[in-house]
């Protein structure tokens, strides 16, 4: 489901998941592997003194190819002869576990570094050409752990996870509110 994220920048931007594509994350133009942003945040938070970083993006269409060939996948699926009805389809929906090697090189190869910077009073965070006040990126980053607004069909996957407990003993100012919103 996709999340409506307010930016300084650029206003209201489309971002987060959409539909049951799980491994990748929207933001606008950009579109970032779930564990690298799940990787960012923990990094973010588990580090007070850091206020510049990268994360490595795909261009936005990369993320539409790919969560088309998944809807694709699931759709090939309920067409089979195979398909009773009452089989489940949770094998093939949501996070299937991690990135995959092809997946992996072409985030690397076709990929961009996109530069992440937490302003000094820790008010604005920076992705690249978009500005987000802190409290939106917390948001949003309490949004991608948890799975976005269904969760995760299975089992939290572990960066979701190291990602959601780092929030949670941060000691940054723009995760202690989210703690107070979502009493993490």
């Amino acid at each position: 489901m996709t999340l409506e994220l307010i930016t300084k920048s650029h206003g209201a931007i489309d971002s987060g998941f959409f539909s049951s594509f799980m491994k990748f994350v929207r933001f606008d133009d950009y579109a970032f592997a779930t564990s690298h942003l799940c990787t960012l945040v923990k990094k973010t938070a588990e580090n007070p003194d850091l206020y510049e970083t990268s994360i490595l993006s795909y261009n936005v269409n990369q993320f539409w190819k790919l969560e088309n060939s998944h809807l694709n996948t699931i759709l090939k699926h309920i067409n089979s002869k195979d398909f009773d009805g009452d089989e489940s389809l949770s094998n093939l929906v949501g996070f299937d576990d991690a990135l995959s090697a092809k997946e992996e090189e072409a985030l690397y190869n076709n990929g961009e570094l996109i530069p992440v910077q937490i302003s000094p009073d820790e008010s604005i965070i920076s992705l690249g050409i978009y500005k987000v006040s802190a409290l939106h990126f917390g948001r949003f980053s309490m949004y991608v752990s948890n799975g976005g607004f269904f969760g995760w069909d299975k089992k939290m996957p572990a960066f979701a996870e190291d990602a959601i407990e780092s929030m949670k003993n941060s000691k940054r100012d723009f995760y202690k509110d989210i703690k107070k919103e979502t009493l993490i």
